[in-house]
């Protein structure tokens, strides 16, 4: 092997461990909601924190993937029937809270759920 070879393939097996990098796990984590603005339905759900901390482009992504997972997948959920029937014009978005930690994150967004019983979320979180 040449020593241009070796180097690349150094790189390569280095890169393609999974010893190199730990899973981040400290993320900030955005707690949103959705609501129907005529039923005031509402959905709750949460989302990593990405585009370098932007919350709102965050959110509206996080609104597209709702809302074409909605039209392609056909699932029988309550917000994805939601979206199909009534359009996503008649949905708001907004942020509940940020929460720093999976683990806390989905803590919290059980104890909403199960707390607050919103009417699009097709699961009580037990």
């Amino acid at each position: 092997m040449s020593l241009d070879i070796k180097w690349v393939w150094v790189y390569n097996t280095l890169m393609n461990s999974k010893i190199t990098r730990k899973r981040r796990t400290d993320r900030n984590q955005v707690l949103y909601y959705i609501q129907d603005v005529v039923t005031q339905e509402t959905y709750i759900g949460l989302t990593a924190l990405s585009y370098k901390g932007n919350v709102f482009r965050t959110l509206r992504r996080r609104m597209q993937k709702h809302m074409q997972r909605a039209l392609t997948e056909r699932k029988n959920w309550g917000l994805s029937c939601a979206l199909r029937e009534r359009g996503a014009e008649r949905f708001v978005f907004g942020v509940i809270e940020i929460v720093r930690g999976k683990r806390p994150a989905h803590e919290r967004e059980t104890l909403l759920i199960n707390t607050l019983q919103p009417a699009l979320n097709t699961f009580g979180v037990k």
